[in-house]
């Protein structure tokens, strides 16, 4: 489908400036069929910027004409802000989570079905073209262990929690790889770090490490299948290996398959995610990633990981 020269264009409302809510709108300005018109910021932002006028307060676009809205404020306000636009029948992106209740996270999802009204989560390491690779190449039959990282330098937030703020993405890798909820969870935390492992049947683990207090940034994903060991590290460059056994009882490895690096635009998780949701925008037949099921089962598994961690118990997931 082309864009260029469309009359056709989406108008397009950021609600929430900081950090991602800037990531979004410089994304936004690479991808054709979407025009930022509105975006609300208590900041003084874009004094030279042309079509696009500043609100400061999202209940403001209720009475303009808006085609979808990407939320990228704190997620103690996504549920209320969501709740509102889908009662409106305006599509949304939200930055993850979704909310900090599962209950209410039910909620939306209800209400997004009831009034047809397509939601997408930025879990956008489900976008990453090596992961997606990943996918198409990994044996989900004989992986025996998974571990996920993400860790970096900040940010530092008062309102939610390391676990909360980082450990989205790596749920949804997880859910995404194993197509299923585990068993139980059990995990424990530091000053610098969260550590929580999930346990599936037939004694598969899924560890995972967050921290927000590391000098080295870092997003890793790595497979450990009966003979073979797949990796992906987003940094410094996002790459893929799969590394083969050559000896079972040394189990020294050999690189069997090595990914490209991806640099170019088209090629980042948030460029991908904001086109696909982009593509559904302009056709209602599009069969994507839509809908609140994956966004549900991320807040379930954290609120439980969180019981685990805070408890230092190994919990049943129910």
């Amino acid at each position: 489908m082309s864009f260029q020269n469309s009359n056709n264009h989406k108008k397009i409302a950021i609600i929430g400036i900081g950090r991602w809510g800037t990531n979004i709108l410089k994304t936004l300005e690479a991808i054709e069929g979407l025009d930022v018109t509105y975006v609300v910021t208590s900041q003084n932002l874009f004094p030279d910027a042309k079509n696009i006028k500043i609100l400061s307060h999202w209940t403001e676009l209720f009475n303009q004409d808006v085609d979808a809205v990407f939320i990228a404020t704190p997620p103690s306000t996504h549920a209320t802000i969501l709740e509102e636009f889908i009662k409106l029948h305006i599509p949304c992106f939200v930055e993850k989570p979704l909310c900090l209740d599962y209950k209410v996270a039910l909620h939306l999802k209800y209400l997004s079905i009831t009034e047809k009204v397509p939601i997408l989560l930025d879990h956008t390491q489900l976008f990453q073209p090596a992961f997606k690779q990943i996918l198409n190449l990994f044996d989900l039959g004989a992986v025996k262990k998974i571990n996920l990282e993400s860790m970096g330098y900040g940010p530092f937030r008062e309102d939610i929690s390391l676990l909360w703020d980082w450990g989205s993405h790596e749920i949804s890798i997880m859910l995404e790889l194993l197509k299923e909820l585990p068993q139980t969870v059990s995990g424990y935390k530091t000053n610098s770090f969260v550590k929580y492992t999930f346990h599936y049947p037939n004694g598969l683990n899924v560890s995972i490490t967050n921290s927000n207090m590391s000098t080295i940034k870092k997003r890793n994903i790595t497979i450990y299948e009966n003979d073979r060991m797949i990796t992906f590290n987003e940094f410094p460059k996002s790459q893929f290996n799969i590394y083969r056994k050559l000896d079972s009882k040394n189990a020294k490895l050999l690189t069997a398959i090595k990914s490209n690096s991806y640099t170019d635009l088209d090629e980042k998780p948030l460029y991908n995610a904001i086109k696909y949701f982009r593509d559904a925008l302009f056709d209602k037949d599009f069969k994507c990633m839509f809908g609140l099921d994956r966004a549900c089962d991320v807040i379930k598994l954290l609120e439980f990981a969180d019981t685990a961690i805070n408890s230092n118990k190994k919990i049943k997931i129910s």
